[in-house]
């Protein structure tokens, strides 16, 4: 078939060449861009088990009584354990009110487009609320997740 329009057996072997080393390049170039992808995904997830295991810290502060080293309803006295303040995953901090904990996450990677991953998980008594940078807020659920236990007893001030 080649050989009728003028390319030559030599030519026609190494255009098929030049053809497979392109198709090679751009499945590596998707392969790489794939992985990026999942990496930065692994990273927001592990920041978001961090974030709540730091929550669920919180509401025992909030639940144990003052004379057992907690809280007695209130968050004042929390504080994120030095230990789990920082580690492999990223950065922790917490802003922490009377009736309610503020937790960020910072990544230790970055989005494609350079922005930082952050997570913001907001603690009260009996639930939290977990907020992933990139994620969309228009759609249902919007990577929020909503957690802990539901029981209303525990909201009486003493």
């Amino acid at each position: 078939m080649f050989v009728k329009l003028g390319i030559k057996m030599g030519q026609q072997q190494l255009l098929l060449i030049v053809l497979g080393v392109i198709l090679v390049a751009f499945a590596i170039v998707v392969g790489i861009r794939l992985f990026a992808v999942n990496s930065i995904e692994a990273n927001k997830d592990a920041l978001v088990l961090d974030s709540i295991n730091l929550a669920t810290m919180a509401q025992q502060y909030y639940h144990k009584p003052i004379g057992m080293g907690g809280g007695g309803k209130s968050f004042t006295g929390w504080d994120i354990p030095t230990v789990l303040k920082s580690n492999e995953d990223g950065s922790f901090e917490a802003v922490i009110n009377r009736n309610e904990v503020v937790i960020k996450g910072t990544g230790v990677q970055k989005e494609l487009n350079g922005d930082e991953i952050t997570v913001q998980v907001t603690v009260t008594s009996n639930s939290f609320t977990v907020l992933r940078s990139g994620d969309d807020d228009d759609d249902d659920g919007g990577g929020n997740e909503e957690g802990g236990d539901d029981d209303d007893d525990d909201d009486d001030d003493n």
